[in-house]
């Protein structure tokens, strides 16, 4: 025989052993006793797992939430209605620098609309624009601060 077959048939029963020694059941060593001072759960007793299981006590696996409470029919009583809120001032999505001047960007219908100082936009005047935030003037005269996001 070659030198390369006696090899190869080394491996094959190096394989096979080890392939044995893991197939067969261990006896218990003393990594598998238990450690001083550690608990360890009972095993069942064979009297124990013989006993009949009562199946209305055993949990429904496809049943995740316990029944919701019957909902109660007592009438409730009428709600006030709420007063309609006023039209809200345009949403100030920022400030945009162009060709030196400073303008407020507002949000309108899906698309943004620049103002300078004088412009009307969004149904607002714009009275200032600064870093800090734009003076608008709503149509009924009152003004108010928007401050930039």
């Amino acid at each position: 025989m070659t030198g390369r077959a006696k090899l190869l048939l080394a491996a094959l029963a190096l394989a096979a052993v080890a392939l044995v020694a893991t197939r067969w059941p261990r006896t218990p060593t003393a990594a598998s006793a238990p450690m001083p001072g550690s608990v360890r759960a009972p095993r069942p007793s064979a009297a124990a797992a013989a006993t009949p299981v009562d199946p209305a006590t055993i949990r429904d696996i496809f049943r995740f939430v316990e029944r919701p409470a019957p909902v109660r029919t007592e009438p409730r009583p009428a709600a006030t209605p709420l007063p309609t809120p006023a039209p809200d001032l345009p949403k100030l999505v920022g400030l945009v620098r162009r060709q030196g001047r400073l303008l407020a960007a507002f949000s309108q219908g899906g698309e943004v609309v620049l103002a300078g100082p004088g412009d009307t936009a969004a149904g607002v005047t714009v009275v200032d624009v600064s870093e800090d935030g734009v003076r608008v003037r709503r149509k009924d005269g009152s003004e108010e601060l928007l401050r930039v996001p």
